[in-house]
């Protein structure tokens, strides 16, 4: 029984914190990706602001638009993380 709760067996997951915590490490990963398109003027438009946004330029509401974008989908793939695992893990 001890070893079932240190491994976390039979927990929920909690839907809203995955989903912060997934729109937190995309936001986070898009600003990294953009900072490297930034400083490198030979990669052109960055595919992080193409995967985010339908924007060919690096103009600052393709950016902005790009970023929020990624915030959102970040915060679906955590609540969706969150909602699978709640569906599969079995349940003390």
């Amino acid at each position: 029984m001890a070893e079932d709760e240190a491994k976390g067996a039979g927990r929920d997951m909690n839907i809203t914190c995955c989903a912060l915590t997934g729109a937190a490490v995309v936001a986070v990963i898009f600003a990294v990706y953009w900072t490297r398109a930034a400083l490198e003027t030979s990669l052109g438009p960055h595919i992080s602001v193409a995967l985010f946004s339908p924007a060919v330029d690096l103009t600052p509401a393709a950016l902005g638009t790009a970023f929020i974008l990624s915030i959102l989908f970040g915060a679906l793939v955590g609540a969706l993380s969150a909602f699978f695992h709640n569906l599969f893990v079995p349940r003390a």
